[in-house]
């Protein structure tokens, strides 16, 4: 709970009071310490008796004047004193006055502060009330709220919903059409595809046909020419065979001439192996089939020896080709 606070119209009163009392007190205390100046002292002796035999009238007179400032500063002191005492109950007066509407002022601000004190417990019990409702207020607004949230949220989630729904419808329509285009362009691609296809399997029957009619035609071409080189193989194997006929009994002729048939028993034969330089000459010689007489064979080699060179064809073609360099025949000296 919080203090009271003390108005200011209620204090100055009090305050006003208070300054009336300090003032009092300030006048009496400098009426009360006031005295009148001492009269002046007489005059010696001798002066007075000079002034009497001067002028005794002067003197008197001077006394009565004396006298009369004294009177009246008498009076003029008791009417001041009667002044301050005047102005000291009217002082005290208007203090009792002051204590009276000071005292008043209390009682009055006593109540007034009672007052204020129940306004303000009525106030807190109406401000506790306040916030009781306002808490209540609060607590349904909020439950308000709440619900209006849920509702919003449920209303948001109907049309988030509803939004997908219709996105949804949007999308299928979307997939369907773009299936039905998907479907267009691969059935015209499916097309296309079987016609290239077509295309390209009658490309590769005319193609598989040329290769067949070239391979036929190669291979007829290979065929006449096996059948052309296999005919003019066997006509060079007869015209070889016949040279090499000409040439084996040509060269055994040559080698007749340098044989020494002398002593050797008829018609004993053997086989030689001589293996020639393209220029003719014996280059070896053995005998790879003897006849059974050691002598005949001897005296075979020495005529084959005696013969090099021996007439070869001067093409060294046709000397590799007949296989001249490795020749073997049978040497018979009795033909």
């Amino acid at each position: 709970m919080t203090r009271p606070r003390i108005k200011l119209d209620l204090l100055l009163p009090f305050l006003y009071a208070l300054g009336i009392h300090a003032a009092l007190a300030v006048l009496l205390l400098f009426g009360l310490e006031f005295r009148p100046p001492p009269p002046a002292p007489p005059a010696p002796p001798g002066d007075i008796v000079k002034a009497v035999s001067i002028d005794s009238g002067a003197v008197e007179k001077e006394i009565k004047s004396l006298q009369e400032i004294e009177r009246q500063k008498r009076d003029a002191e008791k009417k001041r004193q009667k002044e301050a005492e005047d102005r000291l109950h009217r002082i005290e007066a208007r203090r009792k006055q002051e204590e009276r509407k000071s005292l008043d002022a209390k009682k009055q601000r006593e109540e007034t502060e009672r007052k204020l004190v129940e306004l303000r417990k009525q106030k807190e019990r109406e401000q506790r009330k306040l916030e009781e409702q306002r808490v209540a207020e609060r607590r349904k607004l909020a439950e308000l709220k709440k619900r209006q949230q849920a509702t919003e949220k449920k209303r948001k989630r109907e049309e988030e919903a509803q939004r997908k729904l219709e996105l949804e419808k949007q999308l299928a329509e979307e997939e369907k059409q773009r299936i039905e285009e998907e479907k267009r362009r691969l059935e015209a691609e499916r097309k296309k595809e079987q016609e290239r296809l077509e295309a390209e399997r009658k490309e590769r029957e005319r193609l598989e046909a040329e290769r067949k009619e070239r391979e036929r035609l190669e291979a007829e071409r290979k065929e006449r020419e096996r059948l052309e080189a296999e005919r003019l193989a066997q006509e060079q194997r007869r015209r070889d065979k016949s040279l090499i006929d000409r040439l084996t009994r040509t060269l055994s002729s040559h080698i007749r001439n340098n044989f020494n048939i002398a002593g050797m028993p008829a018609g004993i034969t053997c086989k030689l192996r001589v293996q020639l330089a393209a220029d003719g000459q014996v280059l070896s010689v053995n005998v790879t089939q003897s006849s059974g007489n050691e002598i005949f064979d001897r005296r075979a080699i020495t005529a084959v020896q005696k013969s090099s060179p021996l007439p070869v064809p001067e093409d060294v073609q046709t000397f590799q080709r007949l296989g001249l360099n490795d020749l073997s025949f049978r040497f018979d000296p009795w033909r």
